[in-house]
């Protein structure tokens, strides 16, 4: 009997040309002993989502989050913003 499943579907956090992304943080990746307030990622236009760390997601970090080494940075918006944000995180600049 699956009458009792149901879907829910919560487009609020995306718009319609919207992607997401997730972004391993290397050792040497820019974003390592930052903040997520430091990367300033509103300015970049794109979301963090959430960020994965040893297998437990952390859904919208609040802005004292450390980012380290190995983690699963998901981050949303759309496509050219989330490739430079994925290029930031990653070398800086």
């Amino acid at each position: 009997n699956f009458s009792q499943l149901k879907t829910e579907v919560n487009y609020k956090n995306t718009d319609k040309q919207g992607v997401l992304r997730a972004i391993v943080i290397t050792e040497n990746a820019y974003a390592v002993g930052k903040t997520v307030e430091d990367l300033k990622l509103n300015s970049k236009k794109v979301k963090l989502m959430s960020v994965r760390r040893n297998g437990k997601e952390h859904e919208y970090p609040p802005p004292e989050y450390v980012i380290e080494s190995n983690d699963v940075v998901v981050i949303a918006g759309k496509p050219r913003p989330v490739e430079r944000t994925d290029k930031y995180l990653l070398n800086g600049g």
